[in-house]
């Protein structure tokens, strides 16, 4: 594990809308400062994987409403502020900021709303989930996804600490 700065945690808990199902139980889990102002992205990566969430990456998020049906994922941004709405069209926006994570449960919608694309966001998938879908919030998808969504097992560690809490203080 990389060394991490005091963080806090919020909650964000959105509703089922129209086209993006979000999820059911869990909320959206923000972490804000954990590895302070200037973070390096291949380090959170690694941080990621030694967590035992695989599949990582460094790019920037969608610039249109999406969501995974069969995984859940955390996003770490280790650029500058950037405005995300979570839970799709009806959801919030949240200014993403330098150094904070962002744990998306499976069928959480996530669009970015201002900022670059290539801000630095690294993102990764719990164990055995690596292999992800990708959702817009398109009408014809949104059955299938309301029944696949709650299937997802829950991760077996928390992305930054490699254990169970903070995580499973929130998703049970």
């Amino acid at each position: 594990m990389t060394e991490q700065a005091d963080f806090s945690i919020e909650t964000l808990v959105v509703p089922t809308n129209e086209n993006v199902p979000n999820h059911p139980r869990l909320p959206f889990l923000i972490y804000r400062k954990v590895w302070g102002d200037k973070p390096d992205p291949h380090l959170v990566l690694t941080n990621f994987a030694s967590c035992g969430w695989g599949g990582g990456w460094v790019n920037g998020i969608f610039p249109f409403h999406h969501y995974h049906a069969e995984s859940h994922e955390v996003l770490a941004n280790t650029g500058p502020t950037i405005n995300v709405q979570f839970g799709g069209p009806e959801g919030e926006i949240v200014a993403f900021g330098t150094g904070d994570i962002v744990l998306i449960p499976a069928g959480g919608g996530h669009c970015l709303m201002a900022g670059s694309r290539a801000s630095g966001i690294v993102g990764a998938y719990p164990a055995g989930q690596e292999d992800w879908d990708l959702k817009r919030n398109e009408p014809q998808d949104h059955e299938l996804a309301l029944r696949q969504i709650p299937e997802v097992a829950l991760p077996t560690t928390d992305p930054v600490t490699g254990n169970q809490f903070p995580l499973f203080n929130y998703w049970k």
